[in-house]
């Protein structure tokens, strides 16, 4: 019984060794840690290298005549046209418009990652994105704003047929960020502008990287066509056109 008793105690105590163990160790299948339920910013994917841009066309219209067609094609679109041509024959069309970018300009995307483990992808030109920031018990998220702010020239200048037409569009982008508390207060805000033209690129200080989507250019290219195929001299000259240079 002597050699019973000290046994015996040494199991009881390796059993309750062992259980101790067992509740101090961490589920194996633990969850990952939950932030929040707002997502989170987690990568960010540049665009690819820009579209080329359009090549010249060749319309059998005096230069003023091409650039007067074009401006009533264009009439409807919500731009600012002016027209004018300069001494050596060469008519231009000059078009300003400013506001939403995403349409024109691809600044590639961000990685959102939710609370459940999900991800999407939201465009990194849209007009304003709210980003909360990680982790969420900061309590503050990013309020990023982007403008818009283009310009597309088109030329036409004289041919012995009639004109050579060139388009060139140029892109003034604002990038605004805030960081706001719930509350509503901006505990910090950076403002930064970029430009770049058809067939280029521009990049901002962090590291944001945008260039056109080629739509703009794509509409005028088709513009220019159908002006082609037309193939209709209406006029040599334009009436109530400038003699003033493109701005």
């Amino acid at each position: 019984m002597n050699d019973r008793a000290p046994r015996a105690a040494l199991l009881l105590l390796l059993g309750a060794t062992t259980a101790l163990a067992a509740g101090c160790a961490p589920p194996r299948s633990a969850p990952p840690p939950v932030y929040g339920r707002e997502p989170v910013e987690r990568g960010y994917l540049p665009p690819a290298e820009p579209p080329p841009p359009p090549p010249p066309v060749e319309v059998a219209l005096a230069p003023e005549a091409a650039i007067a067609a074009l401006a009533e094609t264009l009439a409807g679109e919500e731009r600012r046209v002016r027209r004018g041509s300069e001494a050596d024959g060469t008519a231009w069309l000059a078009l300003t418009s400013s506001g939403d970018p995403e349409p024109f300009v691809d600044c590639g995307s961000f990685e959102l990652l939710t609370a459940d483990g999900s991800s999407s992808r939201i465009p990194a030109a849209r007009l304003a994105a709210r980003i909360p920031l990680q982790p969420v018990e900061r309590r503050e998220v990013l309020l990023r704003q982007l403008r818009l702010d283009g310009r597309l020239l088109l030329t036409a200048a004289p041919t012995a047929t009639g004109s050579r037409l060139e388009a060139k569009a140029s892109y003034v982008l604002t990038r605004t960020v805030d960081r706001v508390a719930l509350d509503g207060r901006v505990l910090d805000s950076q403002r930064e502008t970029i430009a770049f033209e058809t067939g280029g690129l521009g990049r901002f200080a962090q590291g944001m990287v945008c260039r056109p989507t080629g739509r703009l250019e794509a509409a005028i290219a088709a513009a220019l066509e159908r002006l082609r195929s037309e193939g209709d001299a209406t006029g040599d000259a334009a009436p109530g056109a400038d003699r003033t240079p493109p701005p």
